[in-house]
């Protein structure tokens, strides 16, 4: 006995349907797992760029430290009354792609001197970093820097090592560069230094990215990296420090 008309076509109806839920669904779960893929890729990717942000700056250090002595350059300097007169992006300046701004200044004067005013007023590409569109200049007009330099590897009127820190066998392990989220300062202050210890979730006095989870460093031997904020202290407090402790396995970090 054939099915009525009505019949098969409600049966066809819901063949259909069901079909086309499972198509749905698989269309779902595939743009899920795309934009899961694409989400992590992406953020891969920017953790690279980064570390390519960062590189510039770390060259212009180690060319800086070329000569026989290999010392890195002061975090910053102070007159013997203790005033700042120049930080450590002065004194790789010469090694970037604007020496010609080098030249300008008077070192026997503090950066912050009507003379060197202009100087310092002027933007240096490598110290931005692309992903931080504002500020770029402080109320005073002083051209600013998303990047510092680690406190305990250079210092108000000191320096360390190159060589020493490689006798240590600590280069691969010692934090020199990161990015900073917050509370920027002119690239020219002798002040421009943050502990890293301090913690990587970013805020006035600490290292951090733009997101906000963690800081990309550059370590003294030139390789980078994406440290997450939850870092162990401990393991953080080591890789803060140039001297006084052994080598810590990139595994550990």
């Amino acid at each position: 006995m054939n099915e009525p008309a009505a019949v098969k076509d409600k049966v066809s109806t819901k063949s259909w349907i069901l079909a086309n839920k499972v198509k749905l669904l698989g269309g779902i779960i595939v743009a899920t797992f795309s934009i899961f893929f694409i989400t992590i890729s992406n953020r891969v990717a920017s953790k690279h760029r980064a570390v390519a942000h960062l590189r510039p700056i770390f060259l212009a250090t180690i060319n800086y430290s070329s000569g026989a002595a290999a010392n890195l350059p002061l975090g910053g300097t102070t007159d013997l009354n203790g005033n700042p007169q120049h930080g450590w992006m002065t004194a790789i300046l010469p090694f970037t792609e604007r020496r010609e701004l080098a030249e300008q200044i008077d070192y026997d004067k503090p950066w912050t001197a009507p003379e060197n005013k202009p100087v310092f007023q002027t933007s240096v590409p490598p110290y931005l970093n692309p992903d931080i569109h504002e500020p770029t200049t402080n109320p005073a007009g002083y051209a600013l820097a998303h990047y510092t330099a680690n406190s305990r590897v250079l210092g108000i009127n000191k320096s360390s090592n190159i060589a020493t820190i490689s006798a240590a066998g600590l280069m691969q392990s010692t934090i020199l560069l990161g990015e900073i989220n917050a509370n920027f300062p002119a690239w020219g202050s002798a002040n421009n230094l943050r502990d890293p210890a301090q913690g990587l979730d970013g805020g006035p006095d600490r290292f951090g990215s733009p997101s906000g989870e963690g800081a990309t460093v550059i370590f003294v031997d030139g390789s980078g990296k994406f440290l997450n904020k939850n870092i162990d202290p401990a393991i953080l407090k080591a890789i803060s420090n140039p001297t006084g402790r052994g080598p810590v396995s990139p595994n550990a970090y």
